[in-house]
């Protein structure tokens, strides 16, 4: 019995170290960018998506930020998300910087509990080295939402066979 016990005990430990070392892992963030590795490729494309929406979708608006030593932004796509938003676009404010934003007022507006791609960003790589994208500044529907940050991993050496 005591054996049990201990053993308990030392389950709840190792999941609490693990949390604690991986804070939100295992934790799902409404909106985030997917993490990129780059194998001597020049153009790097990123993915904006949503995981569930906690609430319907009529317009929204945020900022991304990025390295712009390492990465240059190149152009964006409508993810299957913005299939039919009226209006929707993501320009370059300053180099490191972005600003996406989209409104529908009609059919096609993303429903709660919906999820999927909401953009597709392509970048040109300047730079090989590790850097963080983050989306900030969420405005209007998915002000109150939680966005996850990217990371974009470069090697730059050949493997060796």
């Amino acid at each position: 019995m005591k054996w049990k016990k201990e053993t308990r005990l030392f389950i709840f430990l190792i999941f609490f170290s693990l949390v604690s070392v991986f804070p939100g892992y295992g934790m799902c963030q409404e909106l985030f960018i997917n993490n990129q590795g780059n194998f001597f490729k020049d153009i790097i494309n990123f993915q904006i998506s949503i995981n569930s929406a906690p609430n319907t979708i009529h317009a929204f608006g945020f900022d991304l930020y990025f390295d712009s030593q390492i990465l240059e932004y190149e152009k964006y796509a409508k993810g299957n998300l913005l299939g039919q938003y009226e209006l929707f676009d993501c320009i370059q404010l300053e180099p490191g910087k972005l600003r996406c934003g989209g409104i529908n007022t009609g059919e096609g507006t993303i429903l709660k509990g919906q999820g999927g791609n909401i953009i597709n960003l392509s970048f040109r790589k300047i730079e090989c080295q590790k850097t963080t994208l983050c989306i900030n500044n969420l405005v209007d529907d998915i002000e109150n939402w939680e966005a996850e940050k990217g990371q974009f991993f470069c090697i730059n050496k050949k493997r060796e066979r």
